[in-house]
């Protein structure tokens, strides 16, 4: 007569301690599967390269506001040292002297504009110097039609322009010349004497009246005959120890070739 499967050895192990034997190596086996499937799939995680990190830095960047970043690069720039408005401007200011003295021969021989920043005097009028004090050259007399030395300088002026003394001194002398017109005569210090020639008849001073540099004199006029072909113009004088010498050079506005 056949024994039951429970009546069996094999059944009785397994109804009995085998079935926990066997349910202890089935919860090992689950454990296995599962520890390989997790370690692949980190596997497969490390192995890929970290795009979406570099992702997140580019956002990152772009989401900085535009103002912030404005302020940053201002920021930059005013760290950054400038030369100072002099020394830019150095070069510029070098180079204007030679680009303003390069004028032809002939009108430097002609005209001349004073550097008032060189001389204790002053123009008996503001304005360009025409004619030189030509010393012993001779030049072209326009209104006499003749050849002789230019003993003074001409100054641009029209008439009825002020005229002032070039320095602090005292009228010497108030005359009426049949060539050079109205003429005022200022003796100064060390011996000079300037002289104010083609002066309108209505002065302001007197013979024997002191005078500080830059008073009013009088006023340009038209009784230089001597000069009548030139434009309205001052003729103006100067003399050291009785001697007329070119006021330009002596007054410091230029050197003199002497």
């Amino acid at each position: 007569m056949k024994k039951s499967f429970s009546e069996s050895p094999v059944g009785k192990f397994l109804l009995g301690k085998g079935f926990y034997a066997a349910l202890a190596v089935c919860v090992l086996g689950a454990g296995a599967a599962a520890w390989v499937i997790v370690d692949k799939t980190i596997d497969s995680f490390t192995s890929q390269p970290p795009a979406a990190s570099g992702t997140a830095l580019q956002n990152t960047a772009s989401s900085t506001p535009v103002s912030q970043k404005e302020q940053q690069v201002e920021q930059k720039v005013s760290n950054v040292s400038r030369p100072s408005s002099s020394s830019s401007s150095a070069p510029v200011s070098s180079s204007a002297p030679e680009v303003s003295s390069v004028v032809s021969e002939e009108s430097a021989q002609d005209t001349i504009a004073p550097n008032y920043g060189v001389s204790s005097f002053l123009l008996p009028v503001e304005n360009t110097v025409f004619h030189l004090f030509s010393g012993t050259e001779l030049v072209k007399d326009e209104t006499l039609n003749k050849w002789h030395t230019h003993n003074g300088i001409d100054i641009k002026a029209e008439w009825g322009t002020p005229v002032r003394a070039v320095a602090d001194g005292v009228v010497s002398a108030v005359k009426d010349d049949p060539m050079w017109g109205t003429v005022v005569e200022i003796t100064h210090a060390d011996d000079l004497i300037s002289r104010y020639c083609g002066l309108d008849e209505e002065l302001l001073v007197v013979e024997g009246q002191a005078v500080s540099i830059a008073d009013e004199i009088g006023q340009v006029g038209d009784t230089n005959l001597a000069e009548t072909a030139l434009e309205p113009h001052l003729h103006f004088e100067l003399f050291e120890d009785g001697v007329r010498v070119d006021p330009l050079a002596r007054m410091g506005f230029y050197e003199s070739d002497d």
